[in-house]
C-alpha cells in the first residue's frame, strides 16, 4: 500500500506481543461493515474512455443530423488509426466530404445535380513543417531552452465536434494532435472542463458535457462516442445530431474511404484548399510558439534580458516569412508583370530615339528615375495598407491571448512585435525584389546604350 508523502511507516507486531488485543481487534474488524466500492467520478469515466477509444484500431460512426432548415443530414465518420479519415455529410441536395489518406488531403463539395468542386493537396498537416521551422529558429536564438513536448508536430488525426462559432449549432471537423491525445476530441475538451460535466438521463450510461450555454453533448460511457447533440430552446431540446450506429470491433473496409465519382465539369479548388490548410497550420504554430515562450519563462528555462525582444523578433520573423512566402511570391509575380510591360515599352521607345543626343539621354534617364520612384511609392502605400490591416478572429493572424506568470505583458509584447514585422515582410518580400527587377530589366537598358 502506498504511503502519503511524509507519513511514517508502521509495522504491526501485535500478534506476538499482545495476543489478546489482537483477537479483539480481529473480532472488531469482522463485525465492521466493509466500505462500499468506490464509484468512479465522471472525470474518471472520461479518463477511462480516452484510454479505451485511443485503443480503437479504427471505427465507423454514423449519425443523423439536421441543418438550419431542419432538413435531414446523414453523417459518416470513418477512421483508421492514425492517418486515414473520412468525414462525409450528405443532405438532400448537397454533399461535403473530407478525406485524409496518409499525408494527402481531399475535399469534395457537391451542390445540386451539377455543381461540384474538388480540391486535393499533398499535405494535410502543415503544422509539422511550421513546428520544425520554429524549433530550429528557437534553438538558434535560445539554445537548450526547448523541452521534448514543445512545438509538437501534431501528426495524429483528431476528430472534433464542437459548437459552431455562432453558438447556434454544431461543427464537425478534424485536426492534428500528438499521439497521446484523445482521438475523440470532445473527450479532451470534457477532461479539461470537469465543471461542465453532469449525469445524463441514464447516469450509468451517459455523461452530459455542456461546452456553451444552451448546448449539450451526451457522451456514451460505454464507447466514448457522442450519442446526441442538443440545443435547449423554449420549446424544449432540439436535436442537432443523433448517433445511429458505431462499429469499433473490425477494421473499416477500403470502400469507406473511397470518394464518389463526379462528372468531368468538377471545379478544381485545390489552391483554395492549400491556402486554407496552410493558414490553419500557421495559426496553430503561432499558438504553440506563444505558449512555449510563456512556459519557458515561467519555469526558468528562458530569462528575459535586454536583448530578448530582438531575439524573439528573429524567431517570429522567420516563422512569418515561411507563411507569407507564397503570398509574397504571388504579389511579386504581379509586379514583375508590370515591370515587363514597362521594360518592353521603354525598349520600343529607345529604338526610335538617338541617345547620343545629350538632351534625349537626360530625358530617358529622368523617365527611368521617375518611373522607379513612382513604383516604389505605390508599393510602399500597399505595404502600409497591408501592415495596417487589423487581424480578425478566425484568421491566421487573429489576436492571441494567454498567461505568463513571470511576464504578464508577454502576449501584448508579442503582438507588438508581430505588428512591427509586417512592413518588414512586405519590404523584403515584395518591394526589394520588385525594384531589383526594375533595375535589371529597365535601368540596364540605358547602360547597354
Amino acid at each position: 500500500m502506498a504511503l502519503l508523502d511524509g507519513a511514517p511507516e508502521y509495522h504491526a507486531g501485535l500478534e506476538s506481543s499482545f495476543p489478546m488485543f489482537h483477537a479483539l481487534l480481529l473480532a472488531t474488524l469482522v463485525a465492521t461493515p466493509q466500505d462500499p466500492l468506490h464509484a468512479p467520478t465522471m472525470l474518471e469515466r472520461i479518463d477511462s474512455l480516452i484510454v479505451k477509444s485511443n485503443a480503437y484500431k479504427g471505427f465507423v460512426a454514423r449519425y443523423r443530423g439536421f441543418d438550419a432548415d431542419e432538413h435531414d443530414l446523414t453523417v459518416r465518420i470513418a477512421y483508421r488509426s492514425p492517418s486515414e479519415l473520412v468525414i462525409d455529410v450528405e443532405g438532400k441536395n448537397s454533399r461535403l466530404m473530407y478525406r485524409v489518406h496518409g499525408n494527402a488531403y481531399d475535399k469534395l463539395e457537391i451542390t445540386g445535380d451539377s455543381e461540384a468542386a474538388k480540391g486535393s493537396i499533398e499535405d494535410w498537416n502543415p503544422v509539422g513543417r511550421y513546428a520544425r521551422c520554429a524549433r530550429g529558429l528557437f534553438e538558434r536564438e535560445f539554445p537548450g531552452s526547448l523541452r521534448a513536448d514543445d512545438l509538437p508536430d501534431l501528426g495524429t488525426l483528431i476528430i472534433q465536434m464542437e459548437p459552431s462559432p455562432s453558438g447556434l449549432g454544431w461543427r464537425l471537423n478534424f485536426a492534428g494532435g500528438t499521439a497521446d491525445r484523445p482521438r475523440l476530441g470532445w473527450l479532451r475538451e470534457a477532461h479539461g472542463h470537469p465543471e461542465l460535466l453532469s449525469p445524463g438521463r441514464d447516469g450509468a450510461k451517459e455523461i452530459v458535457f455542456s461546452p456553451s450555454e444552451g448546448l449539450r453533448m451526451v457522451i456514451s460511457t460505454e464507447s466514448g462516442f457522442v450519442i446526441r447533440c442538443e440545443k435547449q430552446t423554449t420549446e424544449g431540446p432540439r436535436i442537432g445530431m443523433d448517433l445511429v450506429s458505431v462499429e469499433t470491433a473490425s477494421w473499416p473496409a477500403d470502400s469507406e474511404f473511397e470518394l464518389p465519382a463526379v462528372g468531368a465539369g468538377v471545379r478544381d479548388c485545390s489552391d483554395d484548399l492549400r491556402v486554407e490548410t496552410d493558414d490553419r497550420g500557421f495559426l496553430v504554430s503561432r499558438v504553440n510558439l506563444f505558449s512555449t515562450l510563456a512556459r519557458a519563462l515561467d519555469d526558468g528555462r528562458l530569462k528575459w534580458t535586454d536583448d530578448t525582444p530582438a531575439r524573439i523578433e528573429l524567431v517570429l520573423l522567420g516563422l512569418h516569412k515561411m507563411h507569407s512566402a507564397s503570398f509574397m511570391a504571388g504579389a511579386v509575380a504581379i509586379v514583375h508583370g508590370l515591370v515587363d510591360k514597362k521594360a518592353t515599352s521603354f525598349r520600343d521607345w529607345l529604338k526610335q530615339v538617338d541617345l547620343t543626343d545629350g538632351k534625349t539621354l537626360a530625358q530617358a534617364t529622368e523617365w527611368v528615375r521617375t518611373a522607379r520612384e513612382l513604383m516604389e511609392k505605390q508599393l510602399q502605400t500597399l505595404r502600409d495598407e497591408y501592415a495596417a490591416d487589423e487581424p480578425v478572429a478566425g484568421s491566421c493572424m487573429q489576436p492571441l491571448s494567454g498567461a505568463c506568470k513571470v511576464r504578464a505583458s508577454l502576449y501584448e509584447e508579442l503582438a507588438t512585435i508581430e505588428k512591427r514585422i509586417q512592413p518588414k515582410l512586405y519590404t523584403e518580400g515584395v518591394i526589394e525584389p520588385a525594384l531589383a527587377e526594375f533595375d535589371e530589366k529597365v535601368g540596364k537598358q540605358l547602360e547597354a546604350k
